[in-house]
């Protein structure tokens, strides 16, 4: 029965990670979707910026992503603990790449 629970512990795990991306996603976007919205100026700049990332590929974006946070980890070791070398790259990309449709959203959305 322990051993049951040990393969079963990555799967409890995956919710609360998905969990947490769509928290972060949603702190960043929103704000950011209402603040482009009250100064149209900034528009053009953040979705330009949102439009590269977006269309950077997902393994080169985890590319570039892992070679950083990997340093981080190895200097800092108490980011390693928290999953900063392994997990990181791919929540910190999923988050990167729903930005640019949550972000259109709320700005068209309060237009």
């Amino acid at each position: 029965m322990g051993l049951l629970r040990e393969a079963m512990l990555p799967a409890r795990r995956q919710p609360v990670a998905l969990l947490s991306l769509l928290c972060g996603t949603l702190l960043i976007g929103l704000p950011l979707g209402i603040v482009l919205y009250r100064c149209p100026a900034w528009q053009s700049g953040v979705f330009i910026v949102l439009n590269v990332i977006q269309t950077v590929p997902s393994v080169a974006l985890f590319g570039l992503l892992i070679a950083p946070l990997a340093g981080l980890a190895s200097t800092f070791p108490w980011l390693g603990v928290w999953g900063i070398s392994f997990i990181s790259p791919a929540l910190i990309a999923l988050t990167l790449y729903a930005l640019l449709p949550l972000v259109r959203s709320v700005v068209a959305g309060l237009q």
